[in-house]
């Protein structure tokens, strides 16, 4: 057997290291340079009537200050979604950081962000899945709620997303800083959602008829009455199921929570409401619910900050379908601004 030669293998291992060497020490900080901090991948940003949207792009930088920093948006996938071009973010930020906004019309974007020195591209960074499309708010009762472990479907596409987190201790303040997911079957959906139940159906088919990204957080919670949800808009509410109230200003307190967090954050097109069982299964009449429903909605549009819109299911049925529950729901669709069903 030959005795290796030694020079040849210490030479290649010297090129091999200083390689190595230059690849670690000038490739990779070329790549971590810049940073985006927000938007994060899979957030959804409410759009507007025009099908557009603004928001805000942060991050860091580690060099010195840049002439300008500028950011567009290109479409993941053909036809979902129109390229902008560059925009300005910041001219000569200071500090490290960055901050400014963009904007562009209903898509499933990346984001791109690139500092700019001595007129060249100096450094860049992207974001895969930054949507602009439509938010909503579940509310109500277990339906709304939903079941883990029930044969509930996940949304197919991949741009149906949700907060994946639950607030099983029920803090009725604010909650963690949102990370996105995709709405799997078993996803919770925040604060209270429990499962993709019917809404990753509904995101799928929303995407499918909008052509834009959609985003939920549920505020549901099970066996509450409509007069449950007054009581807490301003106090605590009664549990008619196993006496006493409900803890930390439940069932509306993770309305509120949703309402002004995640409001600011992203934007929401609309409350979907699915409630009615419990106030049939409680004998409750049709002036009170009537009653319940206005002073909820109107507490939400104080809460929001606008006028929010409501889409509401007419439903009652608890071993059996009570007309009071359904022509009261639909006296405050037909009677209440901005309420549909």
């Amino acid at each position: 057997m030959p005795e290796p030669n030694y020079y040849v293998v210490f030479r290649c291992l010297s090129r091999n290291w200083v390689m190595s060497a230059f690849f670690f020490l000038v490739v990779i900080p070329s790549f971590s340079q810049v940073t985006i901090s927000f938007p994060t991948s899979r957030i959804v940003f409410q759009r507007s009537h025009t099908n557009t949207a603004s928001f805000v792009v942060t991050g860091t930088y580690k060099q010195g200050i840049p002439d300008r920093v500028e950011a567009s948006v290109e479409p993941l996938t053909v036809g979902q979604g129109t390229a902008t071009d560059w925009q300005l973010i910041e001219q000569k930020p200071v500090g490290g950081l960055f901050s400014g906004t963009i904007s562009a019309t209903g898509g499933w974007y990346k984001l791109k962000v690139r500092l700019i020195r001595n007129g060249q591209i100096s450094e860049s960074t992207e974001v895969d899945r930054v949507g602009i499309g439509e938010v909503f708010v579940v509310a109500g009762q277990s339906n709304a709620r939903g079941i883990q472990n029930y044969g509930a479907p996940p949304a197919y596409d991949d741009r149906v997303s949700c907060f994946n987190y639950l607030n099983a201790g029920f803090e009725p303040n604010e909650l963690p800083e949102p990370s996105f997911s995709h709405l799997n079957a078993d996803s919770y959906i925040a604060p209270y959602g429990y499962s993709a139940w019917s809404w990753g159906a509904l995101g799928d088919l929303l995407v499918a008829r909008l052509n834009v990204p959609v985003l939920f957080y549920n505020a549901a919670l099970e066996g509450t009455t409509s007069r449950a949800w007054r009581e807490s808009t301003n106090g605590l509410a009664q549990n008619p199921y196993v006496g006493g109230v409900y803890m930390n200003q439940l069932p509306y307190s993770q309305m509120r929570v949703a309402l002004r967090q995640f409001a600011s954050l992203t934007g929401i097109r609309a409350i979907l409401w699915h409630q009615g069982e419990s106030d049939t299964q409680f004998g409750l009449t049709e002036p009170e619910i009537v009653s319940n429903l206005q002073q909820v909605i109107g507490q939400s549009r104080n809460d929001a900050g606008h006028n929010i819109s409501w889409v509401m299911s007419k439903v009652s049925y608890n071993a059996y379908t009570k007309a009071a529950v359904i022509n009261a729901q639909n006296t405050v669709i037909g009677s209440v601004p901005n309420v549909f069903n």
